[in-house]
C-alpha cells in the first residue's frame, strides 16, 4: 500500500472517532435506547408544568421550557463547567445541570427583583454568584424529581463522571432571550435508571401475569363412574339405549391431567352434589 493510501486511512480513522463516541464495554446489552425513550416521554410531558413553575418562580409569564433533544453523550473532564451544579442520586448516580449564563443572570435578576439587567452587554463580565446558582439548583431538583422521590436526591460538589452518558437539551425562551438547560447523565446514573426500571418492569410483569392467571377458565374434570364393556357390545349400543352405571366410591377430579382431589356423590336437600376431600 502506497504512503498515500495508508495516510488516507489514518484520517478516516481518526474522522470516525471524533464522530462516534467510545463505548464503554460494560453498556453492551444494556438498555440505554430504552432509558432515553423513558426520559424523553417524561420530560416531554412534564413540559408545560415545569413551564408554570418556573413562570411563578420569577413571576413572568414570558418564559418556556421544552425538550429539544436528549442523546448518547460523549464527555470529559475538560468540558467540566465551573458554573454547573451536580446532584446525587442515594444509589450514586450523578446528575448536572448547566443553564446558559446569561440566561441564568436574567432569570435570576428577575427572581431577586434585582434594578438591573447582567444579561445585559453591558454586564457581559458579571460573574455568577452562588445565589444564582440557587436557581439553577431549584430547576435541577424540579426535573429529578420527576424520576425519583425528592428525598433520594441531594446536592453535591461532586464531579461528575465523565465518559459515556445521556445529554438531554432544552430549549429556554425568556422575552426576546434564547437559551439551552442541559442535563447529562452520568454512566452510574444511567445503570441506577436501568436498575429501577428493571426492578418496576419485573414487578408489573409478574402482578399482570399473577392477575391473568387468577382469571384464567379452566375446566374442571369429575368422573362420576365408569363402566368396561366388550368392544362387540359397544359397537351395539344404538341411541336410546339404556346403561346400568355404579357411581364410584371415589370420584377423582382433575385439570387437564392433574389429579387434584378425589370425591364422593352425596345427596343434599334432594340434590346430588360432590363432596371433596384429599387424594
Amino acid at each position: 500500500m502506497s504512503s498515500d493510501g495508508y495516510a488516507n486511512m489514518k484520517k478516516i480513522e481518526l474522522n470516525s472517532a471524533q464522530h462516534f463516541p467510545t463505548l464503554n464495554v460494560e453498556h453492551l446489552g444494556r438498555p440505554i435506547h430504552v432509558i432515553r425513550e423513558e426520559l424523553q416521554k417524561i420530560f416531554s410531558q412534564a413540559d408545560s408544568s415545569i413551564t408554570q413553575d418556573l413562570q411563578r418562580w420569577v413571576k413572568d409569564k414570558n418564559l418556556t421550557i421544552k425538550l429539544a433533544d436528549i442523546q448518547l453523550s460523549s464527555r470529559d473532564a475538560t468540558e467540566q463547567s465551573s458554573h454547573a451544579s451536580v446532584i446525587r442520586h442515594e444509589a450514586g448516580g450523578l446528575i448536572e445541570a448547566q443553564l446558559d449564563t446569561r440566561l441564568l443572570l436574567a432569570l435570576s435578576d428577575k427572581f431577586y427583583n434585582a434594578d438591573i439587567d447582567r444579561s445585559n452587554t453591558s454586564y457581559a463580565h458579571s460573574s455568577l454568584t452562588a445565589s444564582d446558582l440557587r436557581l439553577q439548583q431549584r430547576l435541577l431538583q424540579r426535573f429529578c424529581s420527576l424520576m425519583a422521590d425528592e428525598k433520594a436526591w441531594e446536592l453535591t460538589d461532586d464531579a461528575i463522571h465523565y465518559g459515556v452518558g445521556l445529554l438531554a437539551t432544552f430549549t429556554v425562551t425568556y422575552r426576546k432571550k434564547v437559551a439551552e438547560f442541559r442535563l447529562y447523565f452520568d454512566e452510574s446514573m444511567l445503570q441506577v435508571l436501568m436498575d429501577d426500571m428493571a426492578f418496576q418492569t419485573n414487578h408489573q410483569l409478574s402482578d399482570d401475569f399473577r392477575l391473568a392467571l387468577e382469571n384464567t377458565p379452566v375446566q374442571l374434570h369429575a368422573t362420576l363412574c365408569q363402566k368396561k364393556m366388550p368392544l362387540d357390545d359397544v359397537l351395539k349400543l344404538r341411541p336410546d339405549d339404556v346403561l346400568n352405571i355404579d357411581l364410584l366410591t371415589n370420584v377423582p377430579v382433575r385439570i387437564g391431567q392433574e389429579h387434584l382431589f378425589n370425591g364422593c356423590v352425596a345427596d343434599k336437600d334432594g340434590q346430588l352434589v360432590l363432596i371433596l376431600k384429599d387424594k
